[in-house]
């Protein structure tokens, strides 16, 4: 399904289209946690930025630009969930519950420290081999 594994630089630009648009494959615990740091930094900047921008002149267009930004990183962190619910062999939808108290806590550790399915799943092929 998808052709990144462990081994695929982190910079690689089809990398990081796949890792940050894509709902389809499978995202290790590694991958995830680099990636996942990397969106942090990147929109922290974006924000600081927006902001200094608003502080300076504000206008509507700030705003939109916050709006944007804020649009942007839920898209990004609902793809790099369901690649990474994927690696557990289940369907996205699985991330619904994240809105439900108390299952959400489960979920969240499950995503961070529980390995992957070994070998291939319905979503693809392992990403650590």
């Amino acid at each position: 399904m998808d052709e990144f594994t462990d081994k695929t630089s982190l910079l690689n630009w089809s990398h990081i289209k796949f890792t940050f648009f894509s709902h389809k494959g499978r995202l290790n615990r590694r991958r995830y946690w680099v990636m996942s740091t990397m969106l942090l930094i990147l929109s922290i900047a974006y924000f600081c930025l927006t902001l200094l921008m608003l502080k300076e002149a504000p206008s509507t267009f700030g705003w939109l630009m916050i709006a944007f930004g804020v649009i942007l990183l839920i898209y990004i962190s609902i793809m790099m969930n369901i690649k990474r619910i994927h690696d557990h062999d289940r369907k996205g939808h699985f991330l619904w519950l994240y809105l439900v108290p108390m299952a959400n806590n489960w979920l969240m550790i499950e995503l961070l420290f529980v390995k992957g399915t070994n070998g291939p799943n319905r979503f693809g092929e392992d990403p650590l081999q």
